[in-house]
């Protein structure tokens, strides 16, 4: 073993072999760090564009009821008023933070067996600020003779699709709900579950 307080190039192997030792070990930090800003510029990409992801779901369904009036208190206080008619509207929800476009593409309401659809819709769609939400009615279906057997079960069967900005990316979403109307101290109650909201195919 050579003596490196003594012998030059003794010195000098070592000096080199101690260069060589850190251009390797700089190498390798360089690498780590090449690898981490990749994965970090990759991880702050994906979360840049989620937050440009349009998000549409149903927050709520909404029944609007045309009641049988009653004739006098005693009659009221015997049995449940009817429901001559009843709107039944998808309380749509932008949960995203970009401004969503959407468009119903069909929706059926069956309430008691019964259903509507005279093709003569109000809209077929609008857009959505984030945060907020819109109420997409369907056409009102005519109860007569009226309902007056409860609780009343309905179905709701709707497919819609939206965007951000980009017409090419469109997003197409299934709806499938039942729900149903029972008499309330004063009104009518509505509950509802969901059977299927998953993307449509």
């Amino acid at each position: 073993m050579c003596d490196p307080f003594t012998d030059n190039a003794c010195l000098a192997t070592l000096a080199t072999l101690g260069s060589a030792i850190a251009s390797i070990i700089a190498a390798g930090v360089t690498a780590w760090m090449a690898i981490e800003t990749r994965r970090m510029a990759t991880a702050t990409n994906r979360s840049v564009n989620l937050q440009y992801q349009p998000v549409l779901g149903v927050r709520a369904v909404v029944v609007d009821l045309g009641i049988t009036e009653s004739i006098d208190e005693t009659e009221l206080a015997q049995q449940p008023q009817g429901i001559t008619a009843i709107t039944v509207g998808l309380e749509l929800f932008n949960a995203g933070q970009v401004e969503v476009t959407y468009s119903m593409k069909t929706m059926r309401v069956l309430f008691f067996n019964r259903t509507s659809d005279d093709g003569r819709w109000l809209s077929r769609g609008g857009s959505i600020l984030p945060g907020s939400s819109i109420v997409f009615r369907h056409p009102t279906i005519i109860l007569d003779p009226p309902i007056t057997t409860f609780p009343a079960k309905g179905k709701i069967d709707a497919i819609f699709e939206y965007y951000h900005d980009n017409l090419e990316i469109r997003k197409i979403r299934q709806a499938r709900l039942e729900y149903m109307i029972a008499p309330g101290p004063g009104e009518f109650l509505v509950s509802w579950t969901f059977i299927d909201g998953s993307p449509a195919v």
